[in-house]
């Protein structure tokens, strides 16, 4: 049996086309797993990209990021990290709510047919063929945005029962201890704390003058957790 071959798309925020389509599927890949952000900073954009990425042949996984599904005000009041503007978002009909954003973008990636990408987070997926090793893949924290703080907690707390980076931590802790595959690779939209806390760090801090580690910490706590049990983990993905 042959290794697992696996395609990366990066942050696309709307740079994706049909030609990508046309040549990530003649690669031969056994999945193509997107990191997130699809969306620019409306809705519209996103789905469009979502509905581009459902003509894969390829199977094809997204995790959402902080730009995807939610509104330029949600995305505004993260970045201020502003718990007042969080609340008052929440309480006020704001377009149809997030619940109803994130199930069009789950229906713009399935596609026509339904048998497009799977949008997860907070999942547990089998990638297997006949010549391949199966191997899991978990779907970490939807709609990080990174750092010490839980982003986006309403939706998550609603959707989830995720209130708090210590829930995360067990929600993800739990899924990697139901994997029982020979390799555990794990999809985020933004990485784990802990790889350095300067600007030219790999999920340091770039858009602050005091810089920091922007790394998710939940997701750190969940991967120490999984190791030392001894979960195979070849590979940590993110954006």
């Amino acid at each position: 049996m042959r290794p697992a071959r696996l395609a990366v798309v990066g942050d696309v925020h709307l740079a994706f086309d049909a030609e990508d389509v046309r040549l990530l599927d003649a690669q031969g890949y056994d999945a193509v797993l997107f990191v997130g952000d699809l969306a620019g900073y409306r809705q519209g954009g996103g789905l469009a990209v979502a509905r581009t990425i459902a003509a894969l042949r390829t199977p094809a996984y997204v995790i959402p990021g902080n730009h995807d599904a939610v509104t330029p005000a949600q995305l505004a009041a993260e970045v201020m990290e502003s718990a007042v503007a969080i609340d008052a978002l929440e309480r006020v009909p704001f377009g149809e709510g997030q619940e109803a954003r994130v199930a069009a973008l789950a229906s713009a990636l399935r596609g026509p047919r339904g048998t497009g990408a799977i949008l997860g987070g907070y999942s547990r997926h089998r990638i297997e063929a006949p010549e391949i090793a199966p191997l899991d893949l978990v779907l970490a924290r939807p709609h990080s945005f990174g750092g010490a703080r839980l982003s986006f907690s309403p939706y998550l707390s609603r959707a989830f029962g995720v209130r708090s980076l210590a829930d995360s931590a067990a929600r993800l802790d739990a899924l990697l201890g139901e994997c029982s595959a020979e390799r555990v690779v794990v999809l985020a939209h933004n990485g784990p704390a802990g790889l350095g806390a300067s600007r030219a760090d790999v999920f340091g801090c770039d858009f602050r003058r005091e810089e920091g580690d922007h790394g998710d910490p939940d997701l750190a706590d969940a991967l120490a957790r999984a190791r030392a049990r001894g979960t195979p983990i070849a590979a940590v993905i993110a954006g």
